[in-house]
């Protein structure tokens, strides 16, 4: 009975994934000249994830290390046809070592 629930909830995790990918296509006929418009205009509705590496050495009395992983998703949000919704989130992911 395990086994059977652990299969069904396998082949509905892949039916989503699947058609998760199916629909996140890029649209038949766009162009490598269309793509590059879309990717210099900062305002594109396009979703972009953007990461920040920073690494510090020698900090505070004991020369500690700090390294800081930014994750800095861009997503707009299409409020009307002329309209988006720019969102940009900043999460830091910080690991500190003898500061």
């Amino acid at each position: 009975m395990k086994f059977e629930n652990q299969r069904k909830a396998f082949v509905l995790f892949t039916a989503i994934m699947l058609s998760f990918f199916a629909s996140a296509q890029e649209k038949q006929g766009s162009s490598a000249q269309e793509v590059a418009d879309k990717l210099s205009n900062p305002v594109a509705n396009l979703i972009s994830v953007p990461l920040q590496n920073n690494v510090d050495y020698g900090i505070g009395p004991h020369k500690g290390s700090k390294y800081t992983l930014n994750f800095q998703p861009v997503i707009p949000i299409q409020l009307s046809s002329d309209l988006n919704l720019i969102t940009r989130y900043i999460i830091p992911i910080v690991d500190q070592r003898d500061i």
